[in-house]
């Protein structure tokens, strides 16, 4: 999951300016990051889902990215992506392979057939068919962390023109 939080703590006119005009802000900044998030989640599913990160298949994967609403915790409001999640799990092997080389599935396994006698596939146009199979290691081919880091500054930029925005209104 991919979480933007906007914190107000160091400015002191910002802080003046919520006290000021708090609940029209907060309104403003939750409705922008709804829509920044989801942005970020048609930019994951067309461009990191759609063979820059990983090839489509099945569509499942890409299916599973969705914005979780803002919400107010505390002094933050907090937006998120999400997705690989239910029948998409798979999806957070990918993401977690880069995130540190020991997470997702860094080694190879064993594919055993359990509910045939020999699992059939194609290799090179001829049927073969094994009792078992070596699956290799996931190669790390993140898309959502990429997807943030390349969106970040536009994320605030958006972010503080709204800010501004409602800042100047009389």
């Amino acid at each position: 999951m991919l979480k933007i939080s906007f914190i107000a703590n160091s400015d002191t006119r910002l802080v003046e300016a919520l006290k000021a005009k708090g609940p029209a802000i907060v309104r403003v900044l939750m409705s922008k990051v709804n829509e920044l998030m989801i942005q970020l989640q048609s930019y994951i599913v067309s461009q990191k889902l759609s063979g820059q990160a990983l090839k489509r298949q099945t569509g499942v994967l890409a299916g599973s990215i969705r914005y979780v609403p803002a919400t107010l915790e505390g002094t933050s409001i907090v937006g998120a992506v999400e997705g690989a999640g239910g029948p998409a799990w798979y999806g957070t092997l990918y993401e977690d392979v880069s995130a540190g080389g020991t997470g997702g599935v860094s080694h190879s396994w064993t594919i055993t057939a359990t509910k045939a006698r020999a699992l059939s596939f194609l290799v090179d146009g001829k049927r073969l068919y094994r009792r078992n199979v070596t699956h290799p290691a996931l190669s790390a081919r993140p898309y959502m962390t990429p997807s943030l880091e390349e969106n970040a500054a536009e994320i605030e930029t958006q972010l503080r023109g709204a800010l501004d925005a409602e800042l100047n209104k009389p």
